[in-house]
């Protein structure tokens, strides 16, 4: 659980927002129907969008140049290249989203996803 959180901070402090606000602000962005749930296409769809703007050089894959945190990188990367593909960034994502659905019934709510873990 703490990965997790970790994970939110190191992107709340790449993208230049406070941890809380940032927290809300990508969960706002996730819910792309506004309905105050984010689905899991809706999540999986948000963390491709985040992989593509990250991956600056197109190759299919984010390196330690394009995405800094060695930490996250090393907690994605199955296959120890110290490289992030797609299907690693997926895998790791949906891990995510079993997560933080705390109640399991298949979708996120804002107070899911910024809960204290």
């Amino acid at each position: 659980m703490k990965k997790i959180v970790y994970s939110a901070i190191a992107f709340a402090l790449l993208t230049g927002t406070t941890v809380a606000a940032g927290t809300e602000k990508m969960f706002k962005r996730m819910d792309a129907d506004n309905n105050g749930k984010a689905t899991p296409t809706e999540h999986a769809k948000f963390w491709d969008q985040w992989f593509t703007r990250t991956d600056k050089n197109g190759d299919g894959e984010l390196d330690f140049e394009e995405f800094s945190n060695s930490s996250v990188i090393i907690r994605m990367d199955k296959n120890k290249d110290n490289k992030i593909d797609r299907n690693e960034q997926k895998s790791y994502y949906e891990r995510v989203f079993k997560v933080l659905d705390a109640n399991k019934d298949g979708h996120l709510t804002l107070e899911e996803y910024t809960r204290e873990r």
